[in-house]
């Protein structure tokens, strides 16, 4: 309101890493893509207005509309989370560890206690089953853990809970957890039975690329480049994408 760029405050305080190096910029989005207090907020502003404070599940939002039609929105925003404080943390690690007290004693199944106590909306009504965001499914392979989460699974044995851990949801919120091991297989070896969409899209993948770095080469011939000084003396490889 005095004047200053969003952009650049959005730099220096926002909390959302994946826009903040971009001045908040969030790009085009439609409804559906965005959590839906943002895309209330978002669609309602005219081109350049900045919105009051809005509540998603991602935290605190102001936004910027830069552009708008009837079904697309181009954003900018700076985010807060909300800050956890000691006596939170500890108050969660404490329900916690009485919770994988009472499913180690028998007392309690872990679907069970899932489904009574945790405040996860995507996974508490299957019982805290964990589904695999990379590709779909139940399936996961221990690379696609995040470094903390892979040392705690793969010491686990099959049957066994871990204690509770400090980890981020997929909203990237602080959140505790604890891991139960279902079961454990062998790595999974490629076939076309199992994994012919794979194959399939990898396999596009690499044509579309290969296209698109000959495109590069045949055009480079008869395209000026001017590269600074500063950058003359750099290795330059074609990429495809």
């Amino acid at each position: 309101m005095n004047g200053e760029s969003f952009a650049t405050l959005a730099v220096i305080y926002s909390e959302d890493p994946g826009s903040a190096i971009k001045g908040g910029d969030v790009g085009w989005s439609n409804k559906a893509d965005l959590d839906p207090e943002y895309a209330k907020a978002a669609f309602a502003l005219k081109k350049g207005a900045v919105s009051k404070i809005v509540e998603s599940s991602f935290g605190f939002h102001l936004i910027q509309c830069l552009d708008r039609t009837e079904e697309r929105v181009y954003s900018r925003h700076i985010l807060l989370r909300p800050k956890i404080s000691a006596e939170e943390k500890t108050h969660a690690i404490e329900k916690l560890d009485s919770i994988v007290r009472l499913i180690r004693l028998d007392s309690l199944k872990f679907e069970r206690a899932a489904m009574m106590y945790s405040q996860d909306e995507d996974t508490k009504v299957n019982g805290g089953q964990a589904v695999n965001l990379y590709r779909g499914g139940i399936r996961w392979q221990m690379d696609e853990f995040e470094p903390g989460e892979y040392s705690i699974v793969n010491n686990l044995k099959i049957g066994e809970i871990s204690d509770p851990y400090e980890s981020k949801d997929t909203k990237g919120r602080l959140v505790y957890k604890v891991v139960w091991l279902k079961n454990r297989t062998n790595p999974h070896v490629g076939n076309l039975k199992e994994d012919y969409n794979l194959f399939k899209t990898r396999t596009l993948q690499i044509k579309q690329d290969e296209m698109v770095n000959g495109w590069s080469e045949d055009k480079i011939k008869s395209t000026y480049i001017r590269i600074s000084d500063k950058y003359n003396k750099c290795p330059f490889a074609l990429k495809g994408g």
